[in-house]
């Protein structure tokens, strides 16, 4: 009983988390506070023939699978933060036996997740990352915890064009889309 009740918390706060990146209204700016990380209006937030040298858009996509990573202390003092992943990949793991996820292009596809384990220590953070983008492919990253440890990676995240979402950070570092359009 203790088990399901910890999965189940474990879900709420991923997708808790979750919502909370897709909560804010962007339609709204101003020059002052202007975000979008385009100089045109209504431009576009991500623009890859601009932002990247050598953009793969179908990275983590093989088929009907759509793989995402997620960056989580799961051992360590940190270590209950291992609760956050085990949720996000048993949310996956039940849509995914209901025959996956539609996405914006039309189609159905099932989600992996590659969990990898930082210990919440910024100095593994960046092999953890890399081997989640060059060795295991990801689509994206979603969710990765602590301010020091996604700073550690900020900008190489950025450099590959990798989306990087729902961040679990308080830090106002996360404001800077014109500097970081992908993180």
């Amino acid at each position: 009983m203790k088990s399901r009740q910890l999965r189940t918390v474990a879900v709420l706060l991923a997708v808790s988390l979750a919502a909370m990146g897709c909560g804010r209204d962007d339609t709204k700016s101003n020059a002052s506070d202007d975000t979008s990380g385009s100089s045109s209006k209504g431009g576009a937030f991500i623009n890859p023939a601009d932002d990247c040298e050598d953009y793969q858009p179908t990275a983590g996509i093989k088929g009907d699978t759509i793989t995402i990573g997620t960056v989580r202390p799961t051992s360590g003092p940190a270590g209950i933060y291992k609760f956050v992943a085990d949720g996000m990949i048993k949310y996956f793991e039940a849509q995914n036996a209901k025959g996956g996820i539609k996405a914006g292009d039309g189609k159905t596809y099932k989600v992996e997740v590659e969990a990898g384990d930082d210990g919440y220590d910024a100095n593994k953070t960046p092999d953890v990352v890399k081997d989640l983008v060059e060795q295991k492919n990801v689509f994206a990253l979603v969710g990765s915890i602590g301010t020091a440890t996604n700073l550690a990676v900020r900008q190489y995240v950025n450099d590959k064009c990798v989306p990087s979402i729902a961040l679990a950070t308080g830090s106002p570092e996360w404001g800077k889309a014109n500097d970081y359009p992908w993180y």
